[in-house]
């Protein structure tokens, strides 16, 4: 079996980006982003079904890297909590939540690639 789940990364290209899910119950907690954020998040179906997903948002206009690839569910969400100790101070607060979200800011992707994947080699591709 082919394991195609774990931890990605996904940064969008150029433009602001607003992101409601174009769900009318979400927009109040909209966020804009652009090429300045990162997006860490998991994923337990396949890196290609979550890709997909943000192509709705995003068209072909972001990079979509995963980085660590986990077989075992309850440990990728384990390993979620912890990157998001580890880049607390990069989180970007939502203003109408206050609340902290999975979206880096001013901090390049292959910095935060290169740093869990020496982190957490046991879950290299």
């Amino acid at each position: 079996m082919e394991l195609s789940r774990g931890i990605y990364l996904l940064r969008p290209k150029g433009a602001i980006y607003s992101l409601s899910d174009n769900n009318p119950k979400r927009t109040d907690k909209a966020i804009n982003v652009n090429f300045r954020f990162v997006k860490f998040g998991k994923t337990e179906i396949s890196f290609d079904k979550r890709k997909k997903d943000y192509e709705k948002i995003f068209g072909n206009n972001f990079v979509f890297e995963p980085v660590l690839y986990i077989k075992d569910l309850s440990k990728i969400k384990i390993i979620e909590k912890k990157i998001k100790k580890l880049f607390y101070k990069f989180l970007v607060v939502n203003p109408k939540t206050n609340k902290k979200l999975e979206w880096l800011k001013d901090i390049p992707l292959a910095t935060i690639q290169r740093y869990l994947l020496k982190k957490f080699k046991k879950y290299q591709p």
